[in-house]
């Protein structure tokens, strides 16, 4: 089922989160942009994929940030390929698991 296999996958980014938060990666910066990509995606919209420290808003002046930037990409993109592979019959489920989970954009 493709809503649980998102919902894990997104639980997966929140853990990545929790891992690299000393680079400020569980800030509300760092999650407007996770749930912003995630939202255009699923609607279809061109977004800009972060990559970097500055992508992401994480303290760009911590050593070491920069594989937290890209842990917080993999995930990302995790996420999106799930959603990518969502079929119509799923679409309802998914809709609805998006607007609870996304929060900051619904």
């Amino acid at each position: 089922m493709s809503a649980e296999k998102l919902k894990a996958a997104i639980r997966e980014f929140n853990a990545t989160q929790d891992k690299y938060r000393e680079f400020g990666a569980n800030d509300t910066e760092p999650d407007s942009v996770f749930q912003w990509c995630l939202y255009q995606h699923y609607r279809g919209e061109n977004h800009h994929m972060p990559k970097t420290a500055d992508d992401w808003d994480l303290y760009s002046t911590v050593k070491g940030v920069g594989v937290a930037a890209r842990a917080l990409t993999s995930k990302l993109k995790k996420c999106l390929t799930v959603l990518d592979r969502t079929t119509i019959k799923q679409q309802r489920e998914i809709k609805e698991l998006l607007e609870s989970e996304l929060w900051r954009v619904y």
